[in-house]
């Protein structure tokens, strides 16, 4: 079946978050071709849905399809992309690939963000 062919279908946040926990939990006990199975299926129903693509980025590297990881990052990393996981990951796939030079320059990304993100949610709290 051709990813076009299939309907457009979202799922409700619950059964998106039961499908991420078991890849999750896939990923933990070292199953990668089941977490990957499920990751890639997520995307392709909910394709602009960041955390899938995250979870499928990072099993991506955990398996070495460098490659892929690399191409799934493309999707997410630009300028204005706020999300501090989308650098971390892709500074960890630019160091495998022994880029060095840009991978820190996504690891510092990654740091600016994390520390503004952890400052705005620390003063909604107050």
């Amino acid at each position: 079946m051709k990813a076009e062919s299939i309907p457009n279908y979202e799922f409700s946040l619950s059964q998106r978050d039961f499908l991420l926990l078991l890849g999750f939990r896939h990923v933990q006990t070292g199953s990668m071709s089941e977490a990957l199975a499920i990751y890639e299926v997520l995307q392709v129903l909910s394709p602009n849905d960041i955390k899938i693509t995250q979870a499928l980025i990072y099993v991506y590297l955990k398996i070495g399809k460098l490659d892929c990881a690399l191409s799934e990052l493309e999707k997410l990393n630009n300028p204005i992309n706020p999300d501090p996981v989308t650098w971390l990951l892709r500074g960890q796939t630019l160091s495998r690939l022994g880029r060095t030079a840009e991978a820190a320059k996504a690891m510092r990304m990654y740091i600016r963000l994390r520390n503004t993100k952890t400052t705005k949610e620390g003063l909604q709290w107050k």
